[in-house]
């Protein structure tokens, strides 16, 4: 699921996050290891993982954690741009300019009057909601991965 987000946002979150593109392979790369060791005969009788895979596995539940993998991101580059917009537009609607006497009138109202306060928060319990299956699904295939190189690492020695 993860991987299949990745591919669907690629075109922006190769311009946008920097570790989108390392992050991609390193993902596919502990994915096929994870299923030749689930569904190939003798997977166990050799090395199919290095220390790297391990450490890149670690360090990327981390940043799951942390909000700091590549599509947490690309999710809050995208949110900052949404409400930069927003205050644009904003500002653009709520100040007029009167001819008669060549000045801008400023409404008093916020930046955030567009919306109610009940439909900017369903907005971002469904980003919330979306964020932690996808992140509680990575989670989940990181754990089974970490698991069977530690069957691996067990077995070889």
């Amino acid at each position: 699921m993860y991987l299949d987000e990745m591919d669907q946002k690629s075109y922006q979150g190769r311009i946008r996050v920097s570790s989108w593109n390392s992050d991609y392979t390193n993902l596919k790369k502990v994915r096929r290891i994870r299923n030749e060791l689930a569904h190939s005969q003798n997977s166990f009788s050799y090395e199919m993982c290095t220390q790297n895979d391990i450490d890149f596995i670690r360090d990327f539940y981390r940043r799951i954690f942390n909000q700091s993998d590549p599509l947490s991101l690309l999710r809050k580059i995208e949110m900052q741009q949404n409400l930069y917009a927003n205050k644009q537009n904003s500002y653009s609607k709520n100040n007029t300019y009167t001819p008669n006497n060549q000045q801008y009138r400023y409404n008093n109202y916020s930046q955030y009057n567009n919306y109610s306060q009940s439909d900017n928060h369903h907005r971002r319990k469904k980003i919330r909601k979306s964020t932690l299956v996808g992140c509680f699904t990575l989670i989940l295939i990181c754990i089974i991965a970490f698991l069977i190189i530690i069957a691996v690492a067990m077995f070889i020695k």
